[in-house]
């Protein structure tokens, strides 16, 4: 007991009891107004990144306090240390911390209000009226790779939904209608309709959104911050389908979180949709992760397994939601690809074993590619067979029994023991694997491959060196038909969320909302 006086009466004692008592007020403040209702639902699910941009910024209000407490210091010195001085000190740094953290923590709550009801405005008038939507070509550059050169040209998108300002959804997906014409979903269910045109050689996107009912479709939280939203568009056959975050009751009563379908006959006027298909099993667990949905779709001009469903037909993937066990129950349409008819929702499941699918491409000489989204590594490209390559019995890719990546802190899970070989389980080994992730997301057929049977990949991520925030160009390999090799790749300078085949162009979309198209110059 007289140490601890020893302690706290001398110089050192002093000043750590007064930064102590200015870093505890400081952050208290900070937190408490995450604690008003409308704040703290805003906040639930945002990025780790903003969390530590904002605490960043209260760090380096400390450290103007900690900088003053020091000033103060040495003028209490002069007088000499006493209790009142002390008091004063403790009490000066106390209301520095509490005013600091408060206006740090009320202004990052009120700027992401602000954003939000922004949003909000444009979500509304843009799904109830066709509006033009003004694009700008902000930047052109040019990029040699082997020898060939491709011009790029970012535009930016007024409005455009932006991933690191309202959530952790993603900013959107993109579907080719005809040779010059595009869909974009954002990712709150605003549809705008897209045409390329060219005068001379400078290209222009003109873009308009297409009055939608979604509004009434979908979900509360697809339209709020958060981590529900739209997971993917295709248009086949006349028809617009789209994959989204959807709830419903089971009959215990509990909430059930899945990806649902919807359907539309495709008119530029409007898109009246309506629910095609929702996967009937209800994933369970404590650790439900919504980011982990799949949502992919694509058309199919044929049946890859030979089945009685009525054409026309698309492929859907359906992630897991971190249900692992689900992903290998032959009865479970979660953690699965699925055959779906358009005609009347009906559906088949074709293969098992994936976790996190987030795209489909389809390649002139018919093999169909996926990406496949793995926990820490083991991101993976896979290709389904048709029918008359295999047997009737269902694919399966291996998660979470086989998978080259880890469990995320690598934590150990007794029944995801992510063995590092596929083909000694029974299962069929990734056509191309990256290990650490990438972030694969969208894919496409490349225009600019001779045989027109590669295709390139948009990656998300954040780390250039490892092939993040790029397109990655794989084609089929010389020794084995199901597998692929990375010829090349183009640095974006952003997350890059979904690529399509437009006009023998490719066009891409980043998570800022920004689209950028890629052109193959003429040697």
């Amino acid at each position: 007991m007289l140490a601890l006086k020893s302690i706290a009466s001398s110089r050192i004692g002093r000043t750590l009891l007064q930064l102590g008592v200015a870093i505890t007020s400081s952050l208290f403040a900070f937190f408490v107004p995450f604690r008003i209702p409308f704040i703290s639902e805003v906040l639930r699910h945002v990025r780790p990144q903003v969390i530590f941009q904002i605490t960043s910024a209260l760090g380096a209000a400390l450290v103007v306090v900690i900088v003053g407490y020091f000033l103060v210091l040495r003028l209490l010195s002069r007088k000499g240390a006493n209790s009142g001085n002390l008091a004063f000190s403790v009490g000066f740094f106390a209301v520095s911390g509490v005013l600091l953290g408060s206006v740090f923590g009320l202004n990052s709550g009120a700027f992401l209000q602000t954003t939000l009801e922004a949003r909000e405005a444009f979500r509304s008038a843009h799904m109830s009226h066709r509006l033009s939507v003004e694009t700008e070509l902000t930047q052109e550059t040019r990029v040699s790779v082997r020898g060939a050169e491709f011009a790029v040209s970012k535009f930016d998108v007024a409005g455009s939904y932006h991933r690191l300002e309202v959530g952790d959804k993603a900013s959107g997906w993109l579907a080719t209608v005809g040779e010059d014409s595009f869909l974009l979903a954002q990712g709150d269910g605003v549809i705008l309709s897209g045409t390329l045109s060219f005068q001379g050689s400078i290209p222009n996107l003109r873009l308009e959104s297409i009055p939608t009912n979604l509004g009434e479709l979908l979900i509360p939280d697809v339209e709020k911050h958060g981590k529900a939203g739209l997971r993917g568009i295709t248009y086949h056959e006349g028809f617009v389908v789209i994959s989204a975050t959807d709830q419903f009751v089971d009959r215990l009563g509990e909430p059930c979180w899945v990806t649902s379908l919807f359907i539309a006959t495709y008119l530029t006027s409007h898109l009246d949709f309506k629910p095609l298909y929702r996967p009937s099993y209800c994933p369970r667990g404590h650790e439900l992760e919504l980011l982990e949905s799949g949502g992919g779709l694509i058309g199919l001009p044929y049946d890859l397994r030979s089945s009685s469903l009525e054409p026309p037909l698309i492929l859907f993937a359906s992630g897991d939601y971190r249900d692992r066990p689900a992903a290998q129950d032959p009865s479970s349409d979660v953690g699965a690809i699925l055959e779906i008819s358009l005609a009347n929702g009906s559906s088949q499941i074709i293969a098992k074993g994936v976790r996190n699918p987030q795209g489909f491409a389809m390649v002139d000489d018919g093999t169909v590619w996926f990406t496949e989204q793995g926990p820490e590594g083991g991101d993976e490209i896979n290709k389904l067979t048709t029918a008359s390559s295999s047997s009737s019995e269902l694919q399966n890719f291996g998660w979470p029994v086989s998978s080259y990546g880890t469990h995320y802190g690598d934590r150990l899970q007794p029944l995801s023991p992510l063995l590092k070989t596929h083909q000694d389980y029974g299962f069929i080994e990734p056509s191309y694997f990256w290990v650490p992730s990438i972030g694969p997301a969208g894919i496409s057929i490349n225009p600019f491959a001779d045989s027109r049977r590669g295709i390139v990949v948009a990656s998300l991520g954040e780390t250039p060196k490892e092939g993040d925030m790029s397109l990655l160009f794989l084609e089929p390999s010389d020794y084995s038909s199901d597998r692929l090799d990375l010829t090349d790749y183009l640095y974006m300078g952003e997350r890059m969320r979904d690529v399509t085949e437009l006009r023998n162009c490719i066009l891409a979309l980043g998570d800022d909302g920004s689209l950028r198209l890629v052109e193959e110059q003429p040697k």
